[in-house]
């Protein structure tokens, strides 16, 4: 699911690399918490990679990660929580990629069983609030704070 939903949030300037840094920072600080350090130096050179790669990728954009990185990146975000012991955190720190996924199942299953009525303007959630009037960059910035939002609190979650 989450490698899927990685790669559906891979459709505007920035938004999946700024995700994925908030996601895997969380998990590193979490490895850090948790004292295992061979996984919090691969969410620090995942970070320090996608840092690299959102210079670029940036709005706007010159160039553009696909399903090349996103489906492996979106399946070792699973699997470092499993290594970590902390699945449940998936729900939180990974929310906003579930919402994104979620967000074209539902247009999806509400254009076959409603017969063509939508529930958003378009699928995924990102390009919805584009179509609204939102900039690109105002979208990106927003889904970062939410998922930095998020992140925290999965990580307070984590350690209960």
């Amino acid at each position: 699911l989450f490698a899927n939903a990685f790669g559906v949030t891979d459709g505007m300037d920035g938004l999946s690399a700024g995700l994925h840094i908030f996601a895997f920072l969380s998990y590193g600080a979490l490895a850090l918490i948790l004292k295992n350090s061979e996984v919090a130096i691969l969410c620090a050179s995942i970070v320090g990679a996608e840092l690299a790669f959102l210079y670029f990728n940036i709005h706007p954009a010159r160039v553009e990660m696909s399903d090349v990185g996103t489906l492996p990146l979106g399946l070792l975000f699973v699997n470092i929580s499993a290594v970590l012991n902390r699945e449940i955190t998936l729900l939180f720190i990974g929310s906003i990629f579930l919402i994104e996924i979620f967000s074209s199942f539902i247009q999806q299953w509400s254009a076959k069983l409603r017969k063509g009525k939508l529930v958003f303007l378009i699928a995924p959630i990102h390009h919805h609030f584009e179509k609204l009037g939102w900039h690109e960059t105002k979208v990106t910035q927003r889904f970062w704070l939410f998922s930095s939002i998020f992140a925290f609190v999965g990580i307070l979650i984590a350690l209960l």
